[in-house]
């Protein structure tokens, strides 16, 4: 864990800072949160919006589960788009699981000019 968070930060902090004002989306699996990571939460408090979580607020619907089992709300599978990316952003959805697996894959749609 200390591992994922020393790395969560190194990438965060690096995409900023080096890039300068561009999109960026960082998306994947992350195997954790922004309960169980200090890293991600601050970087949603400051600099990065957690695509998923945007769309729900607007639209005004529950943030769906990437993971296809019973009763399950984890949401593994993640966007993280920088302030500037989520300016853009049109659309985030959950599609159907993978063949073979268990995790539903995000779908995002971002209109930048």
């Amino acid at each position: 864990a200390k591992y994922r968070e020393e790395l969560l930060h190194y990438l965060l902090h690096r995409l900023k800072f080096e890039l300068g004002d561009v999109p960026v989306a960082v998306m994947g699996d992350f195997n954790t949160d922004e309960t169980r990571s200090a890293t991600l939460r601050r970087a949603l408090q400051t600099d990065w919006v957690d695509a998923a979580a945007f769309c729900a607020r607007r639209d005004g619907v529950q943030v769906e589960s990437t993971l296809d089992r019973t009763n399950c709300s984890t949401r593994v599978e993640r966007v993280r788009l920088n302030n500037i990316a989520a300016q853009g952003l049109e659309h985030c959805g959950v599609n159907e699981a993978i063949s073979g697996s268990d995790h539903r894959c995000l779908s995002v749609t971002l209109n930048i000019p």
